[in-house]
């Protein structure tokens, strides 16, 4: 079942966050990503009219959040952008469609995310851009 978060939510998503980060080799980044600087950017996040993050909640165990965004070039497409995702992959996946439907209802015609590569010594992700 999914859901919308809720700052009640923050603690999860937090904990959920460092531990991608722990997983991928975002891990050697040192400063910023942390749980004191997530909890403002998530209390942000779900406190904005541009932003959206959803849960997988049965059991709690997948989220994904995007935010409306425009292309700096013209035409200045309208996109969603993922800006956290984590959980089992069918209800991660879930969480994004419920994610990419947002999106394309507050008018964006393109849908990104990011997919972190633990394979590698290097910090490296790729971003997949798809049409709504």
């Amino acid at each position: 079942m999914i859901r919308l978060a809720t700052a009640a939510d923050i603690p999860w998503l937090v904990e959920q966050m460092l531990r991608v980060k722990a997983e991928t080799n975002w891990r050697t980044l040192e400063g910023d990503y942390t749980a004191e600087t997530l909890r403002p950017f998530l209390t942000t996040c779900l406190g904005s009219a541009h932003s959206v993050c959803y849960l997988w909640d049965d059991p709690m165990d997948a989220f994904c959040g995007v935010t409306l965004g425009a292309m700096y070039l013209p035409p200045h497409l309208p996109y969603v952008f993922e800006w956290g995702w984590a959980g089992p992959s069918r209800h991660s996946i879930e969480c994004w469609r419920a994610c990419r439907r947002w999106g394309q209802r507050h008018g964006a015609v393109l849908a990104a995310r990011g997919l972190a590569d633990s394979r590698t010594t290097q910090i490296r992700e790729t971003i997949t851009w798809e049409r709504l």
